[in-house]
């Protein structure tokens, strides 16, 4: 399936969505708070509450819903976090690194960044930032083997034991 296949079936299920919405709200337009619940003109949020690796939200909000996640684990948080909550907020934007920064305004004004591209760039460039530091600094910071002896002593460094 090529990207235009895809944008297609995206704007299919995008007009699907409203229409079944509309109808909704049709359906429900004696409810003594229809005028709350069920605006025609303003899609519903999603919101799943196990979300997990954020599937669900991730696809609803590229179909246009506002789209929530929560989960008791952690690292789905942080999963979710990184994919549903912090790329919409820098949609549309260029990147902040310095290299983008030091552009000419023309390279910047030819320059359209699109969802979170200028982000991607950004991230990108902080692990060129971050390699470069190991690269230059690493060796003042030498790689320690942690001995089942220093993990007795301090509990944050059993996993990090040869034994474990």
């Amino acid at each position: 399936m090529g990207k235009h296949d895809e944008r297609d079936g995206a704007d299919k299920a995008r007009a699907e969505i409203w229409q079944s919405w509309r109808r909704t709200c049709a359906d429900n337009a004696d409810h003594p708070r229809a005028k709350e619940l069920f605006d025609r003109n303003k899609l519903p949020a999603f919101h799943d509450p196990f979300a997990g690796g954020g599937a669900l939200p991730l696809e609803a909000q590229r179909l246009g819903l506002e789209a929530y996640a929560s989960d008791l684990n952690p690292v789905a948080v942080l999963i979710n976090k990184a994919m549903i909550e912090i790329p919409p907020k820098f949609a549309g934007m260029p990147p902040v690194n310095p290299e983008w920064q030091s552009k000419s305004e023309a390279e910047k004004a030819l320059r359209v960044w699109k969802g979170a591209e200028g982000l991607a760039e950004d991230i990108r460039y902080g692990k060129w930032m971050r390699d470069e530091a190991e690269k230059r600094l690493g060796h003042l910071y030498p790689q320690v083997a942690v001995t089942e002896e220093m993990a007795k002593e301090r509990r944050e460094l059993k996993s990090m034991s040869a034994r474990n």
